[in-house]
Formats: C-alpha cells, structure tokens, sequence
C-alpha cells in the first residue's frame, strides 16, 4: 500500500540521517521477487539514495530468502568492519535454507535485526531470526515507530565493540608445525587469554601476542 511504501522511505531516510558519511548503505526490496533499490553506496549520498527509493512498489507475497542472500552476498564483499542487516516484514515466509545461511552470516560476523509491525505480523519467528542473527527484535503496530527503530538500530550497532581479527603466527620453527602458511590460515576473532606455564613452549600465537598452541614436558611424556 502507500502507507507502506512511505513508511519503508522514512525508515531509509531516518537510517540514513543517523550513519556517518563514511558509512554503507544499501536497500534491498522483496515480496515474491527481490530488488536491489539502493546499492551498497556512500550513506551521504542522500539525494540519490532517495530517488532511489521512488522506484519502490508494492507487490504480493513475502520471500525473505533471496533478500538476506542478496544482502549476504553484497555485505560479503564490503569494506566495513561491522555489517549489519535489518529487516522489515510481516515474518510470513518460506524458511528453506534459512538456517544454513544464517550460519554463513554468523561465519562473515553480519548480524540480522529484525521489526515486525502490525498485529498480523509473525514475531515468533521474526524474534528467532533475530536471536539467531545475533541482532535484536522490535515488534510494533505503530507504523510512526518504525523510522526510530531503523534508526536507534544504527546507533546501537555503532556503539557496539568492534570486532576484532586475530591473525595466526608461528612463535618458534618446530616439526608439529612446519610447512603450514600460517599467514593464509583463517582470522581468529576472539581467544581466550591464557599464561603459559614457566618451561612451557608457545608454537603459535594470535595478533596481541596470546598464546593459542602451548606444550612442554609433564612427567615422562609431552602434553600439548
């Protein structure tokens, strides 16, 4: 409807009006197909993001899956050390393949919020997503509420620690770990800070210095 059409424009604009100029933006569109309104771009971009969003249009139905997996696909790519993705919808959606890439969200460390509005809405599962996600769930029948939520979102997830990557290196040459590229191995983004033992030796290590493989003698054998 129209009511809809210019609520999702103010929730973009009050989206928009809360990022910096350095951060993305983007909009993806879906009922039963999916658009890209607004590519990934510049938050500053105001003018344009909102000739943009004219283009938007109701249709029928509800498919949130090809709309996360085209906000997956694009946020995989971008430069910014937190991605976040916020939903809209009523929660009445086929979910195939919706666990799975949820996974793949979590692995690419982008966190899902979702709003449900209005009383038909489905917010069980638009809550599930949300826990899932990693991100937070805001029901609402007050369609006035929605461009706050979008925004107070923005805040929220700036304020939040930024997450951390931690690179793997070898400490010290040893036959248990030779011929591995360490500086191609996966980033870590959390360890737990551990003091190795005196006499004890630290084979790997994670950006900061923390330990991640330790070994040495305990009796008559080694413990690694």
């Amino acid at each position: 409807s129209g009511t809809k059409i210019a609520l999702s424009v103010e929730a973009v604009k009050a989206t928009a009006n809360a990022m910096r100029p350095s951060d993305l933006l983007g909009v993806v569109a879906f009922d039963s197909r999916v658009e890209t309104l607004v590519p990934l771009q510049s938050a500053a971009n105001r003018p344009r993001i909102w000739a943009q969003m004219q283009r938007l249009s109701t249709g029928g139905g509800t498919n949130l899956m090809p709309a996360l997996l085209q906000a997956y696909q694009t946020l995989l790519g971008a430069p910014s050390a937190r991605k976040h993705v916020v939903v809209l919808s009523d929660g009445h959606t086929p979910t195939a393949g919706l666990q799975e890439l949820l996974a793949d969200f979590a692995s690419a460390n982008i966190t899902v919020s979702t709003v449900a509005l209005g009383n038909g809405a489905d917010a069980g599962f638009l809550r599930r997503l949300a826990d899932v996600g990693g991100g937070r769930s805001h029901v609402t029948d007050d369609p006035a509420r929605v461009p706050r939520i979008f925004a107070n979102e923005i805040f929220t997830v700036s304020a939040a620690p930024q997450p951390k990557t931690l690179r793997i290196k070898a400490t010290r040459e040893d036959k248990r770990t030779e011929g591995v590229a360490w500086q191609g191995a996966p980033v870590l983004h959390e360890v737990s800070h551990l003091r190795p033992r005196p006499r004890s030796q630290t084979l790997l290590s994670v950006t900061g210095g923390d330990p991640l493989l330790v070994g040495g003698s305990a009796g008559a054998g080694q413990v690694w």
